[in-house]
């Protein structure tokens, strides 16, 4: 061995001492780096996350844009009589059968005094 290095240039102790200083500078920036590189990745991942849900709520938006909410209906008009009247209890219809109407009041669908009477 000793002839494998006694060709060697001699070089001072401390050399080795510098290097060890450079090696430990070069492993402090490198956790330092790693670790900033970590920090921005994740914060990248934040990022999409955000990104991906103003993509939905924007989806939501143009399609909430698209919903009325507003709902026109029919209000009857009930006409002002002495008795009550008789409204045909049908889905969409609004009108009085008989004003002034002499049937005993019930509010029971197909009650036995509607028996007979023909729908119009």
């Amino acid at each position: 061995m000793y002839q494998i290095i006694s060709h060697f240039q001699s070089i001072a102790s401390n050399t080795f001492h510098k290097l060890y200083q450079l090696k430990e500078q070069i492993e402090q920036q490198y956790l330092a780096l790693t670790s900033e590189h970590e920090d921005l990745m994740k914060q990248t991942q934040r990022i999409q996350v955000i990104q991906e849900n103003i993509k939905l709520f924007q989806k939501k938006k143009i399609t909430s844009m698209n919903f009325n909410k507003t709902e026109l209906t029919e209000k009857t008009l009930l006409e002002e009589t002495t008795e009550h009247n008789t409204l045909y209890a049908h889905s969409g219809c609004h009108h009085n059968f008989h004003l002034n109407c002499h049937l005993p009041e019930t509010l029971e669908l197909g009650a036995e005094i509607f028996k007979g009477y023909e729908v119009w």
